[in-house]
């Protein structure tokens, strides 16, 4: 007799919370990093040094994102979703800040 796929349930295993830690990080870079490009582009491109400022925070705050990612890796028995997809925002990000 074949199991449900839905019936299949993993026990003793969680959600890390370095890895969820790593998925917010990494989803307010990119919204700091919008935010920040709404104010330069309705200063026309004028920004001050706070802006520049903001900008090297934000690269900061992704690699951060990455470091919290990495230790979720590390942990046993819980899911990597959350790790994966911080990792990738995160990476992404910085990566990018380093191109522009």
């Amino acid at each position: 007799m074949r199991r449900n796929r839905s019936s299949l349930k993993f026990q003793g295993r969680s959600h890390s919370i370095q890895g969820i830690v790593s998925l917010v990080i990494g989803l307010a870079t990119w919204l700091f990093f919008l935010i920040m490009f709404i104010v330069s582009t309705k200063a026309k491109g004028t920004s001050n040094v706070t802006m520049g400022f903001f900008g090297l925070l934000d690269a900061a705050l992704s690699l951060v994102g990455i470091r919290f990612a990495m230790r979720a890796f590390k942990e046993k028995d819980v899911f990597y979703t959350e790790a994966f997809i911080g990792l990738a925002l995160s990476g992404g990000h910085f990566i990018f800040m380093l191109i522009i």
